[in-house]
């Protein structure tokens, strides 16, 4: 990557930058550092008063936009139009590829989720998207592996159809099935409702995957003849009815919390019952306990927040509004 970046500056701006990997190795860890502390604007990070000294006195502030400006993983005249049109993230791949690298060789649980995650990205690129209810909803969607602790343990940016083999589950299915190829068997891998289906379930088992999740109503089991809506919130919360496959691989349960919950799963059944919490807003305290299903609550602690990153993302707001009016006062 530092000789492709040297290159690139020599043939943009006609000099000769010494650039070590030393170097390179020293802009991803500000990079990564700055991601986490996420002030507002990358010059705070050298500015007095703001300053964080493992940037600043990593890398000069100048020597870090002239790398930002100019990072190369691959020059154009290196790729040919075939691999252009076959890998979409040519630019990109080698660096995409250390980082899950990376993620692959880190220590796994026995515990998985998979979820969609967006990462932030507002240049030019055909395969940006708007995701709604995402806290960057645009950029470049991402299907992620990650753990209990909410660390990636492998990922596949969507590039289109071709991303993922076709496994005859459509893209959410597809997905889950190319990520789960380096997941250990007697594994418990989470999933929201729409990844999750009784094919899908199968498909997990083949593997020796138990798989847990939401279930979209359209996807129910035929066979799973349960209370309708109507009738079930008429009892307690916390009432749950569950209907088994009839070789008893999967639990379908059906389980009252606002609003009737259906939850599919081949690694848990309705008992034994877990204790559950009512939280009441008005008087901001839990008031009623009621024994939910085992698969709600471990549903529930699943990784949601893939990855470690997305919790992070909105954590500035008021502070990036603090210190735009602080530095206003100071210029003026």
């Amino acid at each position: 990557m530092a000789e492709k970046t040297i290159q690139r500056i020599l043939r943009k701006r006609r000099i000769i930058s010494k650039i070590t990997s030393q170097e390179v190795k020293q802009f991803l860890g500000c990079s990564m550092l700055m991601g986490v502390i996420g002030y507002p604007r990358i010059r705070f990070f050298w500015k007095k008063g703001l300053a964080v000294s493992s940037v600043a006195d990593t890398m000069p502030r100048d020597r870090f936009f002239l790398l930002r400006s100019n990072l190369c993983c691959q020059l154009d005249d290196d790729i040919s139009d075939d691999d252009r049109k076959s890998q979409r993230l040519w630019k990109v791949a080698p660096f995409v590829e250390m980082v899950r690298k990376g993620c692959l060789g880190l220590e796994r649980s026995n515990c998985f989720c998979v979820d969609e995650q967006v990462i932030p990205f507002s240049g030019r690129c055909p395969m940006k998207q708007y995701i709604p209810n995402k806290p960057n909803p645009v950029g470049l969607k991402n299907f992620v592996l990650a753990g209990k602790d909410g660390l990636i343990y492998d990922f596949a940016i969507y590039k289109g159809k071709e991303t993922f083999p076709d496994f005859g589950l459509g893209i959410s299915g597809n997905s889950v099935l190319k990520l789960v190829e380096t997941v250990p068997a007697c594994s418990t891998l989470y999933c929201d409702r729409w990844f999750s289906s009784v094919s899908f379930m199968d498909e997990l088992m083949k593997k020796g995957i138990f798989g847990t999740g939401t279930l979209m109503k359209n996807r129910m089991p035929k066979e799973a003849n349960f209370t309708n809506d109507k009738d079930l919130l008429k009892k307690s919360r916390g009432t749950s009815e569950q209907r088994l496959q009839q070789d008893s691989r999967l639990a379908c349960t059906k389980w009252v919390d606002k609003k009737p919950i259906v939850m599919l799963s081949a690694a848990f059944v309705a008992e034994p019952e877990d204790k559950g919490k009512i939280w009441c807003k008005k008087d901001k305290t839990f008031l009623v306990r009621f024994p939910p299903p085992e698969a709600t609550p471990r549903c529930h602690k699943r990784p949601v927040q893939t990855p470690v990153r997305n919790n992070r993302d909105q954590r500035w707001d008021s502070e990036r509004q603090q210190l735009n009016s602080a530095e206003s006062r100071n210029n003026g």
